[in-house]
């Protein structure tokens, strides 16, 4: 432990909680001494560093996004399952509303799930009937198309769930979880 008075600079919750940049850390006051070979006399500042900045981001599971998009829409949906299928423990930061939010441009895609084409405009996912599909009739199978395949891009969702009133703007992290 370093004496009193001083902190290790590669401490970084040392460094969080106290509120220092890293700019301000690798450029005032560092000496040696016997417990690290490079440390901070706190002694030595004159000026109070500037705080760390920091924003709120609210956390979404991707079930509870999922279980909104259905009930909203009357449609198959899986972020998780977007994309070539996410993993778990990933995470997606998105602002809402999104000025320019992406939007696919296909407007139909191949009946295939799994297949190379994947991700549809919003206003084609809107427009097409849930229960249309040229595949096996099971209805497992034509859930995973709607969760693999077709499917539109999230920040299009977001904003227009944000229109509804039904998510708030500010800045969240959609965590995938299955």
């Amino acid at each position: 432990m370093a004496p009193k008075g001083h902190f290790s600079a590669f401490a970084s919750s040392s460094v969080c909680t106290m509120g220092y940049s890293v700019q301000y850390i690798e450029t005032q006051g560092f000496s040696k001494n016997r417990h690290s070979p490079y440390s901070m006399n706190l002694s030595t500042i004159t000026t109070m560093p500037t705080p760390l900045k920091s924003r709120t981001k609210q956390c979404i599971s991707c079930g509870d996004l999922d279980d909104l998009v259905v009930r909203v829409y009357g449609r198959p949906y899986s972020f998780q399952q977007q994309n070539g299928c996410k993993n778990r423990g990933e995470e997606e930061h998105v602002r809402v509303p999104t000025k320019n939010p992406e939007d696919y441009k296909k407007s139909s895609i191949p009946d295939v799930i799994n297949g190379n084409e994947m991700g549809v405009s919003f206003a084609a996912w809107l427009a097409r009937d849930p229960t249309e599909w040229n595949g096996d009739k099971n209805k497992r199978f034509l859930d995973l198309f709607w969760a693999r395949n077709f499917y539109p891009h999230v920040e299009m969702v977001l904003n227009d769930l944000h229109a509804k009133g039904l998510v708030k703007a500010g800045d969240y992290v959609i965590e995938i979880d299955w």
